[in-house]
């Protein structure tokens, strides 16, 4: 796979699928994110429903060497995914659908709005007393779950950084049942929740791309 899908969340449709014509499914897309579709190199014809797609120059490929082309289109959180037909039948495998939240780009400074700062207090939750304009905030208000010093969250494979690597290493774990030592372990829980599962995975994902911050409280 290309770096940008590395440990992206995906969709993988039946193979057998390719023998539709209609579409085969569809969804709603719960955060600006953009949709790569991995398409057979070995189609005569690009499926209908990639026409408004960028046709991109990296390609993926499988064990067995068959090469993929990839398409990628942005989509607004709420927006519907539709997934069409394959468009081809014969000699060649159904396609597969990529997901990844979509960057910032250099213009774009504000933080998403399904992502607020981790400081604040939640707007339901107001302090008990009338803060004293004379003290710093931060003082007034005790974090609502307590975070260990010394951990570096999102650290999965303990190497002292946070990149792409510990979602690769965290996917296999999840996947295929690679194994974590015990404080890469307490490194992936990244949402404290004591387990963990997918969801810190997608955590360390947004972290790695700057969209949010660890932990994730």
């Amino acid at each position: 796979l290309p770096d940008m899908l590395v440990g992206a969340e995906s969709i993988q449709v039946a193979c057998d699928a390719k023998f539709s014509e209609t579409d085969l499914a569809s969804f709603t897309a719960a955060t600006d994110e953009t949709v790569y579709v991995a398409v057979d190199s070995r189609l005569e014809k690009t499926p209908e429903f990639l026409a408004d797609y960028t046709r991109l120059d990296q390609t993926a490929s499988t064990s067995n060497d068959v090469s993929f082309t990839i398409f990628a289109k942005d989509f607004q959180a709420g927006e519907t995914v539709t997934l069409g037909s394959n468009g081809q039948s014969a000699y060649c495998i159904n396609y597969t659908v990529f997901l990844v939240p979509k960057q910032l780009t250099p213009t774009e400074t504000e933080p998403p709005v399904t992502e607020p700062p981790v400081t604040e207090p939640p707007a339901t939750e107001p302090p008990a007393t009338e803060p004293d304009a004379t003290e710093p905030p931060a003082s007034e208000t005790a974090p609502a779950t307590e975070v260990p010093s010394g951990i570096l969250y999102g650290d999965v494979n303990c190497d002292g950084s946070v990149d792409i690597l510990d979602v690769i290493k965290l996917n296999k774990f999840l996947l295929s049942g690679d194994p974590l030592t015990d404080q890469g372990r307490i490194h992936a829980d990244v949402d404290l929740n004591q387990a963990v599962d997918s969801t810190d995975s997608l955590n360390i994902l947004k972290f790695v791309v700057e969209i949010t911050t660890l932990p994730v409280l």
